[in-house]
């Protein structure tokens, strides 16, 4: 009996050791993520590794320090990303068949991202969002969103919320000239146009060369015929 607790129990010490050591190479390259996410690099182990150049849709999110707890094993493993070197800073990860979902999400986008004309210093912050993106269709987001003020450009400093409308994301902003919602049309930041916007900021968007949205894009429009 005794024999048998020991091997017991060195089984189970070498049982922990390899959930301990796991490689977090082999859970990335296993992980159902589909080719829309990818990495240049994996190190480390799934506790505590590091992920350099990670790509999604062609959008470089930068470099991270990873971290796997206990309680982000359900429903679905999720992957906490940290000291971020790109826009995305920080957030939890989940990517499964075509499906992103991000959590608890800090982005600093530059503000020239946003437009070809847009080559003002200033950083677009995005804080405590939260995405899901199924294939091309984005199914919830939510989150804080702030633009710095453009004074040269005649652009005032906004704030507002992130959704999802119809499949597309948005950010709903507010500012002393007025309000907009921005549309993100493929899901990113060189798709980016406006479906409605106040009379000057309908102005500044269009000389900064942000274009108005498509018709068939606009709420106004959804019951039209076509």
């Amino acid at each position: 009996m005794l024999v048998i607790l020991r091997i017991s129990a060195v089984a189970l010490a070498f049982l922990v050791a390899a959930i301990a050591l796991f490689p977090l190479r082999a859970a990335w390259g296993a992980a159902p993520k589909g080719a829309d996410l990818s990495a240049a690099s994996v190190d480390g182990t799934i506790w505590a590794g590091r992920i350099s150049g990670m790509i999604w849709r062609g959008q470089a999110l930068g470099d991270f320090e990873t971290s796997l707890s206990l309680a982000n094993l359900l429903p679905q493993p999720a992957i906490r990303l940290a000291n971020g070197t790109g826009p995305l800073k920080a957030a939890l990860l989940r990517a499964s068949n075509g499906t992103l979902a991000i959590s608890e999400a800090d982005v600093r986008l530059p503000l020239a991202a946003l437009g070809p004309q847009l080559n003002a210093d200033g950083v677009v912050r995005i804080s405590g969002a939260s995405f899901e993106i199924r294939g091309e269709t984005c199914v919830s987001a939510s989150g804080r969103i702030d633009t710095p003020a453009v004074p040269s450009l005649g652009l005032p400093a906004a704030t507002g919320a992130l959704a999802c409308e119809d499949g597309v994301l948005l950010a709903r902003l507010s500012s002393e000239a007025g309000s907009a919602v921005l549309a993100f049309e493929t899901l990113s930041a060189a798709s980016i146009a406006w479906r409605s916007a106040s009379a000057p900021l309908a102005a500044v968007l269009a000389a900064l060369g942000i274009r108005q949205a498509a018709p068939e894009l606009s709420p106004a429009n959804a019951d039209s015929p076509r």
